[in-house]
């Protein structure tokens, strides 16, 4: 009768289990700030980040994981339409200190210098997935 109840307990937990994944804990938008939203979060946060175009940004202190529109599309596979499009003259995106497992998945980094660059020396675990880099050009 034990073992009965422990195996039924065990298999109502199996749903609750597979519910939790991942939070996200802010959706931007074009138009949005993604810097704010990105300052906002904590370590192991998720944020979505929708098609448009966002000025460039900073990860320090903490790790997070961004999804842009075409997370988990293979980069090589698309031709520009629906991207979250990172743009700017200067660095694209800078990664410091802190930002150690942090996971960016699914932009585009277009034009910009340096177009993504850490200040602080290597960054462990970080992931750089299906990102389209285009219109780069070295100072």
């Amino acid at each position: 009768m034990k073992r009965s109840i422990i195996a039924l307990a065990a298999v109502m937990l199996i749903p609750i289990m597979c519910v939790v994944g991942t939070v996200i804990a802010a959706d931007v938008n074009d138009g949005d700030d993604l810097q704010a939203a990105i300052d906002a979060a904590t370590s192991g946060d998720t944020i979505t980040v929708g098609a448009g175009t966002y000025d460039p940004i900073v990860i320090s202190g903490k790790y997070v994981t961004l999804l842009g529109a075409q997370s988990g599309v293979d980069a090589c596979e698309r031709e520009g339409i629906d991207e979250s499009v990172i743009t700017d003259s200067g660095r694209l995106l800078e990664l410091k200190t802190g930002s150690a497992g942090t996971i960016i998945d699914g932009f585009t980094f277009s034009g910009g210098t340096k177009q993504i660059e850490s200040t602080s020396g290597p960054i462990d675990d970080l992931q750089i997935l299906n990102n389209r880099f285009v219109g780069f050009s070295p100072s």
